[in-house]
């Protein structure tokens, strides 16, 4: 366990610092929920590409600075997000996930849900990614738009013409 923690950070952590890139959908880019298996912190087993609605995927490190920024950002703004589902996922353990949950006051929201999955299956869907890293999907769960890297809440929302929660 303490070897997939050392990893995921280590191949990770130079991402954690970079400047934000932000990338509309194209042809190039995901167009569908990654076939990661996750498991929640309540234990239940579940894979990525299976989730319903409009969901937004947000790969973090629990003690990366810039993602908790992201989420106090989240937090601080959850209306924003109230027709979305976001899964904050993670290769880090159990109680670490059920501590930035309580930390950022993210726990026992309806629409916000915590995750572990392993950087094999990350990188194998979709390659090496860095923290944070948001990936908004329409609910016909096709990429509506990706940033990786800490990105204010104002600019993760908005796309097109059109804000997020429409």
């Amino acid at each position: 366990m303490k070897s997939v923690v050392i990893f995921w950070s280590m191949l990770l952590v130079t991402a954690c610092s970079t400047p934000k890139k932000e990338s509309p959908a194209g042809s190039n880019d995901i167009n569908e929920l990654p076939a990661i298996p996750l498991t929640m912190i309540s234990g239940e087993r579940l894979m990525a590409n299976s989730l319903a609605g409009k969901t937004i995927l947000i790969f973090y490190i629990p003690d990366c600075d810039h993602c908790q920024r992201e989420a106090e950002a989240i937090r601080s703004q959850l209306d924003v997000f109230k027709n979305y589902t976001l899964y904050f996922i993670t290769a880090s353990g159990t109680e670490e996930i059920k501590r930035f949950a309580e930390t950022y006051r993210l726990n026992g929201l309806p629409n916000v849900f915590f995750a572990r999955t392993e950087v094999t299956d990350v990188i194998r869907e979709m390659g090496p990614i860095g923290t944070p890293s948001l990936y908004i999907y329409s609910r016909e769960k096709r990429l509506i738009k990706k940033f990786d890297g800490e990105t204010k809440v104002a600019e993760s929302y908005q796309f097109s013409s059109q804000p997020l929660c429409l």
